[in-house]
């Protein structure tokens, strides 16, 4: 189940959420830099294409996360354009990996992002349930 924040932006309190609706976000989770980071760049970029049309906010080189459209019209937009099978396939392949992942932290020089690994995977779990 994904742990949403459902409130009007302008009584957002947490900055950092990130946006999956016009009134649902994705609780942020501040980094730990105590923990380790594991590089997840290898299943990242099984899924450029996606990640490349998902990003509309800004660019990733600037704002990491936050540069890419993650509501539910905007993936499902890019579905239309995507082998939806074969990204849900690398959605699920990537869910599996970040599940055998001992630290709480990882990262990707691709979406320029360290992340709470279970705020990534809630962002994953999002994408994979839109654009079926």
């Amino acid at each position: 189940m994904i742990t949403l924040r459902n409130y009007d932006m302008k009584k957002r309190t947490k900055k950092n959420d990130i946006r999956i609706s016009e009134s649902e976000w994705i609780e942020w989770v501040n980094i730990d830099y105590a923990q380790n980071v594991v590089n997840i760049d290898c299943h990242i970029e099984e899924m450029r294409c996606l990640w490349n049309a998902l990003e509309l906010a800004c660019v990733r080189e600037c704002c990491g996360i936050y540069a890419f459209d993650l509501t539910q019209k905007n993936i499902k937009s890019v579905a239309n354009r995507l082998n939806a099978k074969e990204v849900n396939r690398l959605l699920l392949s990537l869910i599996a990996e970040l599940d055998k992942i001992e630290s709480s932290e990882v990262m990707s020089a691709i979406l320029n992002q360290r992340i709470n690994k279970n705020v990534f995977r809630k962002v994953i779990q999002h994408i994979g349930r839109n654009i079926a």
